[in-house]
C-alpha cells in the first residue's frame, strides 16, 4: 500500500504543477481568457498524470516480479 500512496500522492503534484504551469503560461501570452486557460492546464494536468499513473502502477506498484520477490 505504501507504493501505490506514493505514486498516487506524485500523480497529485505532476498533476499540480502541470495545470499550474499551463495556466501560467497561456495567461502570460495573452492568447487566451483566464478561464480557457485554467480548462486547458486543467486537461493537459489530467493527460500527464494519466500517463504517470498507469507508468507508475505498471511498473513498480503492481509489478509481477516485485510479487514474486517479496513472497
Amino acid at each position: 500500500p505504501i507504493k501505490f500512496i506514493a505514486v498516487s500522492l506524485a500523480g497529485l503534484i505532476v498533476n499540480i504543477t502541470t495545470s499550474l504551469f499551463v495556466f501560467t503560461v497561456l495567461t502570460n501570452a495573452g492568447r487566451f481568457q483566464t478561464q480557457t486557460s485554467a480548462n486547458i492546464g486543467a486537461i493537459v494536468g489530467t493527460i500527464f498524470v494519466l500517463v504517470w499513473n498507469y507508468t507508475g502502477y505498471k511498473f513498480f506498484v503492481f509489478n509481477q516480479e516485485t510479487k514474486q520477490a517479496t513472497q
